[in-house]
């Protein structure tokens, strides 16, 4: 029979502690942070994309209730964006004009201000997500 030898298991222990701790403190918060970098990320864009012709519409952009408060249902974390401007959804999907004097009415495209934004940051959410996790892990395996 062979010969192994001593071994220390006490790193592993000790590793097997902060993974157990990682898994049940941090998965919240790490959610709620990525939530809140997402969230931010789409407010920026959509504000790029908004027209500025009187800067009205620019300005009404906002999260819900001034911060970043992150509600969680079931397994989503939620954050609200809004603009406030009654016009708001005319500007982001279209309107028609209102019928001129030739019995015309013309088509007024959409912005798109927040549907665009949107799209991008669902095809990069995958990778924000997973970034944030390794830099999390890092520190799990470094012990920090």
């Amino acid at each position: 029979m062979a010969k192994w030898g001593k071994c220390d298991i006490k790193q592993l222990k000790e590793l097997r502690r902060r993974l157990y701790q990682f898994e049940e403190a941090d998965k919240e918060r790490i959610c709620t942070d990525v939530a809140k970098n997402i969230a931010s990320r789409l407010l920026k864009m959509a504000k790029e994309r908004t027209p500025e012709d009187t800067g009205a519409l620019l300005a009404s952009w906002d999260i819900e209730n001034k911060q970043l408060t992150v509600v969680r249902k079931g397994n989503c974390f939620e954050i609200t964006i809004t603009n406030s401007m009654s016009y708001a959804d005319y500007v982001e999907f279209g309107h028609r004009t209102r019928e001129r004097k030739d019995g015309k009415r013309t088509l007024v495209e959409g912005k798109k201000m927040l549907t665009v934004p949107e799209e991008e940051l669902r095809r990069v959410a995958p990778q924000i997500i997973e970034r944030r996790i390794k830099r999390e892990l890092r520190k799990v395996f470094k012990g920090e």
